[in-house]
């Protein structure tokens, strides 16, 4: 069903994805009860091995326990002859569990592109639950129809639009090979039409999005049975850069992002492995939505400037949402794209949207760091020349760099620990600010010549110079 506009804004956007959450999970249609013959379930239902399990390969998203299976065709009834000769009706599903014509899988899995029956991750014989997308018959005028989403897109990306429909292009075309990338729409003004973006992909790839996905819970959760058979995560809102744990959020979030592969931990269901094919779509409203460094490959950031359009432009595209044709059309669209130029392991660009969001997402400990790295004018560094760097923390006292936000800020920026040395009357450990392979090998002597090269009032100097 299409989405009315209504008169507040903030209640159809919720609405809106509420029903795209529900559409990208294929969730539309509520079915009857059916009965079948024997025949009909030994061609449409396969027994899984792993756990007893039962999928259904006109609706791959449905797999049952043999419990579930066996009282959801309870009606299902076939005649058979006793031993006397006598005819009687016994149950469908316990004559299929039992025949020697059963279909039969070691495992699931979901492999974008690939067969019906292929291999999982650990190499068993796996059921694929992936299945291509059959939409309406594409209408004469697609072009036309398909422009409504392309002119949009280019209104919201800008510069970047071609690079995002590029990105776009290859779901629909390659929907197996998973790019290195995903991306980051920022926009400080609310009701431009993202959402209505998401709608239209939500319905393109019809139970295969995971829609209006809240990333904070996934990130603290231990289920993740959303990214099952997710070909596109969408985030409609998040803000996740600041923060005591912006580094840990961010590891996690490597986590759920790039890996090959992806065990799928339903609340209610048996676990299983399965090829990661999600790419991720995210939208903000804030500077410091995710915690990004300058080496980050994984997001493509945009920031779009425009205000909101007049509502009459909206109503027409959500009028749109309604249109089988439409959608197909945008697929036709995608499919005959020429991507050939296309990268799917290319390096976002560190532009100005992405720098802005990596400057806010540096802790005060990064920035004393990386200062450090850049400006200190000799290769080895003391123990107490680093705990005066830091000392102007003022949350920070006493030996700062005991601490672990600031051993961890070190870290990152490349400040190694080398070895304790005599200096003067004391000992004291000394750090490779550069060039640690070298200093690793070097003795007392040579570090010492070298952390007294330059002397107390020069290293104040070049610091300044460097606030």
């Amino acid at each position: 069903m299409a989405l009315a506009m209504t008169a507040d804004p903030v209640e159809r956007r919720n609405a809106q994805r509420k029903e795209n959450a529900l559409i990208g999970m294929g969730q539309d249609d509520i079915p009857r009860t059916e009965i079948l013959t024997l025949n009909e379930i030994l061609h449409r239902y396969v027994f899984i091995r792993d756990g007893s399990q039962v999928a259904d390969l006109e609706h791959p998203q449905s797999v049952f326990t043999l419990a579930d299976f066996k009282n959801s065709l309870a009606g299902s009834k076939h005649q058979i002859i006793d031993a006397v000769g006598n005819s009687k009706s016994a149950s469908a599903s316990k004559l299929w569990l039992e025949s020697r014509e059963r279909l039969e899988a070691d495992t699931l899995t979901f492999h974008a592109g690939a067969p019906r029956m292929t291999l999982c991750p650990s190499g068993r014989r796996a059921l694929n639950i992936w299945q291509s997308h059959v939409r309406c018959e594409v209408p004469i005028d697609w072009p036309s129809l398909a422009a409504y989403f392309v002119d949009h897109v280019n209104w919201l990306w800008g510069e970047d639009a071609e690079a995002f429909l590029d990105w776009l292009a290859h779901i629909e075309q390659k929907p197996g090979i998973l790019p290195h990338f995903g991306w980051l729409h920022q926009s400080r003004t609310h009701g431009t039409g993202r959402n209505w973006i998401a709608s239209v992909l939500t319905r393109l790839w019809i139970g295969n999005v995971a829609a209006s996905l809240d990333l904070a819970g996934l990130l603290d959760g231990g289920f993740n049975d959303r990214l099952s058979r997710c070909m596109l995560a969408i985030v409609d809102e998040v803000n996740e850069g600041g923060g005591a744990n912006i580094y840990k959020t961010s590891n996690r979030l490597r986590q759920i992002v790039t890996p090959e592969h992806r065990e799928i931990n339903p609340k209610y269901c048996r676990k299983r492995i399965e090829h990661n094919a999600a790419r991720w779509l995210i939208f903000s409203n804030h500077t410091g939505a995710l915690p990004l460094d300058e080496h980050d490959r994984r997001f493509w950031v945009v920031c779009h400037q425009g205000e909101a359009k007049a509502a009459p432009y909206y109503e027409s595209l959500y009028d749109l949402l309604s249109k089988p044709e439409f959608i197909a059309s945008v697929g036709e669209f995608l499919r005959q794209r020429d991507i050939s130029t296309f990268n799917p392991g290319q390096r976002p660009p560190m532009n100005e949207a992405k720098v802005a969001m990596v400057e806010f997402s540096q802790s005060a400990e990064d920035a004393i760091s990386k200062a450090i790295v850049a400006s200190w004018p000799t290769d080895v560094i003391t123990a107490s020349e680093l705990n005066d760097e830091f000392a102007t923390l003022q949350v920070y006292s006493n030996n700062p760099i005991t601490k672990p936000s600031i051993r961890h800020a070190m870290d990152r920026a490349g400040i190694c620990k080398l070895k304790k040395i005599r200096l003067g009357y004391s000992t004291e450990n000394c750090y490779a600010v550069r060039n640690h392979g070298h200093w690793q090998k070097c003795e007392a002597a040579a570090l010492n010549a070298e952390i007294s090269r330059v002397r107390n009032g020069g290293k104040s100097a070049a610091m300044k110079g460097a606030g």
